[in-house]
C-alpha cells in the first residue's frame, strides 16, 4: 500500500480598509493581519482608501474597487477580508459581534500559548492592555447571549459599552445581570 502526503496550500488573503479618520487604520490592519495569520492564512496585500464613509454598496470607491479587482486577478487571493464595522441589513450596528470574535481569537492565542499575557497581545497590536483585558472577557459570555446577538435578537440596552464592563462568570448569573430571561429548564 502506497501512502501519499497530503499537501495543503496555505490560504492567502488581501485586507481592505476604509480610513475615515475615526480610528488608527495602521493599528487596526496590523491586528487584522495577526488574526488572519492566526486563522492560518497569509496576507499578500492591503488596500486602504481615505473616505468620509464606506461606500454603501461596495465599501470602497469605484477606483479602489478596480484596483482590488486587478490585484485579485494578478495574485488570486483566496480571501478578501474587510476591516470595517458590521451593520445588519436593517442598519443595526453589529460591532459587538466583531468584539466577541476578537475576544475569542485573543483567548485562543492565550490558550495555544502564542501569547502568555494580555499585555503581550496589547504590545503586538500597539493598543492599550486594559482594552485587551476588557475585550477578552467577552470570550466568556454565555453561548445563549452570543446567539441573541448573532440572531439580531439582543435587547438594544445591551451595548458594547455595557458588555465591556465586568460581569459574572456563571452563565445563569449573566442572564440575571444582563436582564435576559433564563433558559427553559
Amino acid at each position: 500500500m502506497e501512502l501519499y502526503e497530503n499537501e495543503q496550500k496555505q490560504e492567502t488573503a488581501v485586507l481592505v480598509s476604509v480610513d475615515t479618520g475615526e480610528f488608527d487604520v495602521e493599528s487596526s490592519l496590523l491586528e487584522l493581519a495577526e488574526l488572519t495569520k492566526t486563522a492560518g492564512a497569509e496576507v499578500i496585500g492591503e488596500i486602504t482608501q481615505k473616505r468620509e464613509a464606506p461606500d454603501s454598496a461596495t465599501y470602497i470607491g469605484k477606483g479602489k474597487l478596480e484596483e482590488l479587482s486587478e490585484f485579485c486577478e494578478m495574485n488570486q487571493p483566496d480571501l478578501i477580508i474587510v476591516d470595517g464595522e458590521l451593520v445588519s441589513e436593517d442598519g443595526r450596528d453589529l460591532t459587538i459581534l466583531r468584539a466577541i470574535a476578537r475576544a475569542k481569537r485573543w483567548q485562543k492565542l492565550l490558550d495555544d500559548g502564542v501569547f502568555k499575557t494580555t499585555s503581550e497581545i496589547a504590545e503586538v497590536l500597539q493598543t492599550d492592555q486594559s482594552y485587551v483585558a476588557r475585550t477578552i472577557r467577552l470570550a466568556y459570555l454565555a453561548p445563549r447571549i452570543v446567539r441573541l446577538f448573532l440572531e439580531d435578537k439582543a435587547p438594544p440596552r445591551l451595548s458594547l459599552a455595557k458588555m465591556m464592563k465586568a460581569f459574572p462568570e456563571d452563565w445563569n448569573e449573566q442572564y440575571i445581570h444582563f436582564g435576559i430571561e433564563p433558559a427553559d429548564s
